[in-house]
């Protein structure tokens, strides 16, 4: 994502052109500032937008200018609503551990962050799971998605033993020590 960014001009300074959506707040935090050590030696700015911050403090970070935003669907959609967040020069969105924003219910979120980045040219979408929901996002969003799988299906790792203990439940803590 750095390298393409990089690669290509920005044609409205400070506008967003990458975006990625995460399912919850520490999550952003860590990829946000995983992208700020990648892009260090760089003029590629990042900012981190999740709920539970203060609002005001992020729309300062959007107005001073930013190349990729990271955030979880519920503050980006509040942010799109409240017209500080514009996502015209977005040109790639990653859905990173897109399962788990629709086992927590954003997938309304998502389907208007999506459709509210009409310039988008590439959807990445990482996911430990292949639900149908998720296949639906991927057809309605990507063109000719394709799919990478790494490993198999409900497979355990060989070099783990699994043990049962049965016990009552007010011994469960002991038990587990």
């Amino acid at each position: 994502l750095l390298h393409r960014l990089l690669k290509t001009p920005a044609p409205k300074k400070g506008v967003p052109r990458a975006m990625i959506l995460v399912p919850a707040r520490e999550l952003a935090m860590q990829v946000a500032e995983a992208i700020h050590k990648y892009a260090k030696k760089t003029t590629l700015t990042v900012v981190p937008l999740y709920g539970g911050a203060p609002m005001d403090q992020q729309i300062r970070a959007l107005r001073r200018g930013v190349d990729i935003v990271v955030g979880t669907p519920g503050r980006l959609g509040d942010l799109l609503d409240r017209g500080v967040l514009v996502l015209n020069e977005i040109k790639t969105v990653v859905l990173d551990e897109a399962d788990e924003m629709l086992n927590m219910g954003f997938k309304d979120d998502i389907e208007f962050i999506l459709k509210n980045t009409p310039n988008r040219q590439s959807t990445w979408l990482f996911s430990a799971t292949m639900p149908a929901e998720i296949r639906q996002v991927s057809k309605r969003y990507m063109d000719k998605p394709f799919e990478i799988t790494i490993g198999k299906a409900n497979s355990g790792s060989a070099n783990i033993d699994h043990h049962y203990y049965a016990t009552q439940h007010h011994n469960r803590y002991e038990v587990l020590k």
